[in-house]
């Protein structure tokens, strides 16, 4: 990029802008695992060239592991730049480059409640955290709880979604037609419809952790709880990561709801759904116990509480 200079990166932009412009399912991702460093007004030309012929273009830029492309690109000088791409896997696994705002790799959570606190907020995606098949902390290989894990945790914490990566990214064989099939892809297919079911777009993430008062786990660890609430305070969702295989005690306050509601387990297994006959009021703290194992031999679940119809 350096010996192509910043004019032929803004040449190279536009041709892609112009060749691409009537595609309109693109997401255009600069950087690539490494952080921008000298290069920086060589990426900028690239994506504002893309942006002359596709205005509203969605760019985003990959930076090393693990920072998040606001750690490295700054927004006043970077409007190309409408979306952050958050990244980064679980306490305990090494960092190419060391987070700095952490002192080690944090949880997804956490990166993301740092990105919901920043001014001007911008939208952002999971867009790396672990592979499902590949090693973790323990050289444990990642199941599909594992992808469920970040994908709740991720949009419950305030983002628009997270992206899925498989043992086999680098597609160097022909298997890599059977990542379709892998329990953590179909995972995936789960928690998009039950997200849609609602407006998941209005949630508001529960930073300072006032929902749920008693069992929510060990912040900065993989049993934390995540939760959060629509805007118009009727739906209240609960991710209670997976700890095992047995049940867990939660209090929940209500009080944020706007109207009576009911509270059923969303089973982000299966997909299948366990209701709840009985009839909360609000300005009140209720117990709930979760079912347990979800039939995967994990015990994630999704306390799903919705304010009763009028």
């Amino acid at each position: 990029m350096i010996k192509n200079g910043t004019n032929n990166c803004r040449v190279y932009g536009e041709y892609l802008g112009k060749l691409f412009k009537d595609h309109k399912n693109l997401v255009w991702i600069q950087g690539g695992d490494r952080d921008p460093l000298d290069v920086i007004d060589h990426y900028r030309e690239i994506a504002n060239g893309i942006k002359k012929y596709i205005p509203d273009a969605l760019q985003t830029y990959h930076a090393s592991s693990s920072n998040s492309s606001s750690d490295v690109i700054p927004y006043f000088s970077n409007g190309w730049m409408n979306f952050v791409f958050t990244y980064t896997y679980f306490r305990g696994k090494m960092a190419w480059l060391t987070y700095l705002k952490f002192g080690e790799m944090p949880e997804v959570y956490e990166v993301n409640y740092f990105e919901y606190s920043n001014r001007p907020i911008r939208p952002y995606v999971l867009g790396e955290s672990q592979y499902e098949g590949e090693g973790t902390a323990g050289n444990q290989i990642a199941g599909p709880e594992i992808a469920r894990r970040q994908a709740y945790w991720s949009v419950l914490s305030g983002s628009c979604g997270s992206a899925y990566g498989s043992w086999n990214w680098k597609m160097d064989t022909a298997r890599w037609r059977d990542v379709k099939n892998d329990r953590g892809a179909w995972d995936m297919g789960i928690s998009r419809r039950f997200f849609e079911s609602f407006n998941w777009y209005d949630l508001i993430p529960d930073i300072e952790g006032k929902i749920i008062t008693e069992g929510k786990g060990v912040f900065g660890t993989n049993n934390y709880t995540v939760a959060a609430y629509t805007s118009d305070r009727s739906h209240l969702v609960i991710y209670l990561p997976p700890t095992g295989t047995d049940k867990r005690t939660i209090k929940v306050d209500l009080s944020l709801l706007n109207k009576p509601c009911r509270a059923n387990w969303f089973n982000p297994a299966t997909g299948e759904i366990i209701e709840d006959k009985n009839i909360y009021q609000v300005n009140t703290q209720q117990v709930f116990v979760s079912p347990g194992n979800n039939g995967e031999g994990q015990n994630d679940w999704v306390l799903w509480v919705v304010a009763e119809k009028e």
